[in-house]
């Protein structure tokens, strides 16, 4: 398989405005706006970065014994397969511009609470 969007992340202003799927694409988290206080005086909003309902976290368990934790969507994570798996890692590795050096052995856990996995 080939990611659809191995380069997730989308800065805005020096800081992570938008997150994707690497699978599919699909947007999985970003920065939105909601009024402040109430009633007819609404004059402030704040900006804060939410994880979408489609937002899931997948942890791996690397043929060296550590773990590497991701996200992606529910519906791409709930199917994820170890050589999708290893892709992920590697697109990971080159986006922190860290090795990609190590193996998935396997999927070991896949959070679609949005509350992530740690």
């Amino acid at each position: 398989m080939i990611l659809t969007r191995p380069n997730y992340v989308e800065y805005s202003g020096g800081q992570i405005s938008k997150l994707f799927c690497q699978v599919c694409g699909v947007e999985i988290a970003g920065l939105t706006e909601r009024p402040k206080g109430s009633g007819p005086d609404i004059t402030k909003t704040v900006i804060s970065f939410k994880r979408f309902p489609n937002y899931a976290e997948a942890k791996f368990r690397m043929t060296d014994g550590s773990f590497h934790v991701t996200n992606g969507c529910k519906k791409c994570f709930m199917k994820l397969v170890v050589p999708t798996a290893q892709e992920i890692y590697d697109a990971d590795m080159v986006l922190m511009d860290m090795p990609a050096d190590k193996w998935v052995h396997s999927i070991v856990a896949v959070d679609t609470s949005k509350g992530g996995i740690f």
